[in-house]
């Protein structure tokens, strides 16, 4: 009997992992599904080590399903402007481009805690961005209006130094 039971619960478990999170009747605290524009501000580390902010647009599409372990899937496409009068000594000096667009991989969690990220090596340029923080149903109509989050983006290119940028995003629906 009980290696019946220990059979049974093992194939539930199992079960249970394989549907993902509906099965256990989580459901994701909002659709994050949206183009969402805003700014970023960080300190601009490898150029002049100066503290900047410029346009950012993140463009995510919410999975209607989800995984046990990864939570609610996010893919997309990540927006980072430097064209703003602050960075144009950057740009001109350290070789940064006007935008530079990547296609983003992350995650919704339950608790409405939200992460992307995107590597991008390449032989001209290679790009790493991270984004990590909350997103914000500020209206609680079931719909994402805000991402509040940490970032980081790497920049290597080549005869030019590696850029580096730290700091805030914050970008909503319009």
């Amino acid at each position: 009997m009980k290696k019946l039971l220990r059979t049974l619960s093992g194939a539930a478990l199992t079960a249970l992992a394989i549907s993902g999170c509906a099965a256990l009747g989580i459901a994701p605290p909002f659709d994050a599904t949206g183009v969402y524009r805003g700014t970023w501000t960080g300190t601009v580390q490898g150029a002049t080590n100066a503290d900047r902010s410029c346009s950012v647009t993140f463009d995510l599409k919410q999975a209607d399903s989800s995984s046990f372990l990864q939570g609610f899937a996010l893919t997309g496409e990540a927006t980072i402007y430097f064209s703003c009068s602050s960075m144009l000594d950057d740009i001109a000096e350290n070789g940064l481009p006007a935008r530079v667009s990547l296609g983003v991989k992350g995650f919704l969690l339950p608790d409405g805690s939200i992460a992307f990220a995107s590597i991008e090596p390449g032989t001209t340029q290679s790009i790493l961005i991270t984004v990590s923080g909350a997103g914000l149903d500020n209206d609680s109509d079931g719909i994402m209006d805000q991402i509040k989050a940490d970032w980081t983006l790497i920049i290597d290119q080549p005869n030019h130094p590696r850029i580096t940028v730290v700091g805030k995003v914050d970008a909503g629906t319009s």
